[in-house]
């Protein structure tokens, strides 16, 4: 299972993804996508898909609570987020949480939080071919989509922890005291 969830907008990529499983499909039998969320675009996705034959292999859940998103999270195999624009990513992180194998657009914080090959993997912007490759590569690569998505949650527990968010806070507000 392919996961993906946000807003459902033309920078969410999510025609990218639909794409994808149309060329994937064939060579794939056992793979399925779920691309959770609503949003303007939801009704034309889930028109293409039908267009497309694809309905029996992407589904479009539409809004999920917070519940459903974290079990969609732990049931999935691959997580993928192909945005076009993100100013940073949280679900990316949730993901990561998780342990799961992440695939990123190189795009704004997405690219940030990913260090491609050790702690997710990074599509080129745009780029169907890219995000094929890089979901083949978990698909074909069991053993070291298992040891990316181990160090995605290691170094999200490490970085992005509380404790450690509260940390830098302080220092901010300490830093803007001393120079303000």
């Amino acid at each position: 299972i392919v996961f993906s969830i946000g807003r459902i907008v033309y920078e969410k990529g999510f025609d990218l993804l639909i794409e994808a499983a149309h060329f994937l499909k064939e060579k794939y039998d056992q793979l399925y996508f779920i691309i959770a969320g609503s949003g303007p675009l939801l009704d034309e996705y889930r028109q293409r898909v039908k267009k497309n034959h694809l309905d029996h292999i992407v589904q479009f859940p539409g809004y999920v609570d917070d519940h459903t998103r974290l079990q969609l999270l732990q049931k999935c195999d691959i997580a993928v987020f192909p945005s076009r624009y993100e100013p940073f990513g949280i679900v990316a992180l949730e993901s990561l949480y998780f342990g799961k194998p992440t695939i990123v657009a190189n795009v704004g914080g997405l690219k940030e939080i990913i260090q491609h090959g050790k702690t997710g993997l990074i599509m080129e912007k745009e780029n169907v071919q890219s995000l094929m490759t890089q979901i083949e590569f978990l698909l074909t690569n069991h053993e070291k989509g298992k040891k990316i998505g181990f160090a995605g949650k290691k170094m999200v527990e490490k970085t992005y922890h509380w404790s450690n968010i509260a940390k830098e806070t302080m220092n901010v507000y300490s830093y803007l005291t001393r120079t303000g």
